[in-house]
């Protein structure tokens, strides 16, 4: 999960969809957008500096939600499971948001 400006602008399964038991959806869906931005917010407070953030989220087997890994977005991969078109709106979303033109 990507977020610009403590607001999400982008997320995939880590995972490719072969080596899972289950279908996985967007993360704000499986998890909860609430629960998700909960998590931003409060990187963003503890980080104030860092614009550009990913967060790598899993479910627990009793299925809670959990943090497993918090990095600046520049040192995160884009998961191969990401669409392209999915990767494009988000970059789009960055442009927009850093004033860049694409």
């Amino acid at each position: 999960m990507f977020a610009l400006d403590g607001r999400i602008i982008g997320s995939a399964p880590y995972w490719p969809r072969e080596d899972c038991d289950r279908e996985l959806g967007p993360a704000s869906a499986t998890l909860g957008g609430d629960w998700l931005q909960a998590r931003v917010d409060e990187v963003c407070e503890a980080c104030p500096t860092l614009r550009w953030l990913a967060l790598d989220v899993g479910r627990c087997t009793d299925g809670r939600p959990v943090v497993v890994e918090v990095s600046d977005g520049q040192r995160a991969g884009i998961p191969d499971s990401m669409p392209p078109e999915e990767l494009d709106a988000m970059m789009r979303r960055m442009a927009g948001k850093l004033g860049g033109v694409r």
